[in-house]
């Protein structure tokens, strides 16, 4: 039996441990690492970025596109080139859980409007390194944010 998919205005109110897409709150210690659950996340960043779009909100747009950007960080830094719309072995699964104990985010620089995601240096960030060579940010996610430049 096939399982249903959930209405975009589900994503727009998404609300998990260390998640919660309304109050744009990601908690990166008690976020879920799981591949699945990192692609719902960035699905509902999206839902919610298109939301803000067509209502014209660039204020909202650039704080939800930093929280997104920030995400992708985070996954890259778990899962290195990868697109989390895969899955990956359990071994590595149980690596990102290790490794998200020493995530920071304030190592990072948020989108500038200038420096998009660079995979470039990926095998320095995990022993996972390149995946299934597909970026966690596609370029529509690039030029959604943009806009707010």
């Amino acid at each position: 039996m096939k399982s249903e998919i959930p209405k975009p205005e589900t994503y727009l109110f998404l609300s998990e441990s260390g998640i919660d897409i309304d109050a744009c709150q990601i908690d990166f210690g008690s976020v879920s690492v799981k591949c699945e659950d990192l692609s719902r996340y960035r699905k509902a960043f999206r839902v919610k970025i298109r939301s803000l779009l067509k209502q014209d909100d660039i204020t909202a747009l650039k704080r939800y596109a930093d929280a997104l950007y920030c995400l992708a960080l985070f996954a890259k830094y778990l899962y290195g080139f990868h697109s989390c719309n895969t899955d990956v072995e359990v071994w590595q699964e149980e690596e990102a859980i290790g490794l998200q104990k020493s995530f920071d985010i304030k190592n990072y620089a948020l989108y500038d409007g200038h420096h998009w995601i660079s995979y470039e240096d990926v095998s320095k960030l995990t022993t996972t390194g390149i995946q299934d060579h597909k970026p966690f940010l596609t370029l529509k996610d690039k030029a959604h944010f943009d806009k707010q430049f």
